[in-house]
């Protein structure tokens, strides 16, 4: 966590902030609804809410709607397209997904909700089939499930790997008990993601001091 210290004080010298205020990376995700019939509002915010609160300890994460954000001093810009549509045979399975091009990520991130109401279909809580559960609980599980696969998806992106781990917000797989569990404690970065993200963050500091291009 002390390169994260090294680089918040780079960005207070690069971006102009005095010391005494609180300087972090920033990301900005554009939000694209594919379909209005996609996600209603509410659960879109939830959603992105949850997002948000997974990357606080290490990142900023702000979403704003498509035509509706007034930017600030965030260091990058992510694109999050929300669909109802299914993965297609050549894209990896799950509820999101996220291209790479010579081993570098796109900067667009896709959640499915069709894939989540699917997952929620087949999938039991607490020894109870989902699909027999109150409505409020299959909604907070489609919420969950979406806000915890954008988590997962920015974190390819700001660490610019495919990688997946056994553990934390980067592993492969997610039960109907991990996607309902209200507490972040399994949703960290690993120390091998930690020593990723500090490259990335001073690939930020660089860049907002014009050494360097973003790629």
């Amino acid at each position: 966590m002390q390169m994260l210290v090294t680089v918040a004080w780079l960005l207070h010298a690069t971006l102009g902030i005095p010391v005494g205020d609180v300087a972090r990376p920033k990301l900005l995700v554009v939000v694209h609804v594919e379909r209005q019939e996609s996600a209603d509002a509410q659960l879109l915010i939830e959603a992105t809410a949850m997002a948000r609160d997974i990357w606080r300890p290490y990142v900023d994460v702000g979403f704003g709607k498509a035509g509706a954000i007034q930017r600030t001093i965030e260091v990058d810009q992510l694109d999050l397209v929300v669909t109802d549509r299914l993965l297609q045979h050549d894209e990896p399975r799950g509820l999101g997904w996220i291209q790479f091009v010579n081993d570098q990520p796109a900067p667009t991130i896709t959640v499915s909700t069709r894939a989540a109401q699917q997952l929620m279909e087949a999938s039991s809580w607490s020894g109870t089939p989902l699909r027999l559960l109150p409505a409020s609980v299959r909604r907070q599980f489609i919420s969950r499930a979406l806000g915890r696969s954008i988590a997962h998806e920015v974190g390819h992106y700001l660490l610019r790997s495919k990688a997946h781990g056994r553990r934390g917000l980067m592993r492969d797989h997610l039960t109907a008990d991990d996607i309902m569990e209200p507490r972040h404690g399994k949703d960290r970065l690993e120390p091998d993601d930690l020593k990723r993200l500090d490259r990335r963050l001073y690939e930020y500091a660089a860049t907002m001091s014009g050494d360097r291009p973003l790629s």
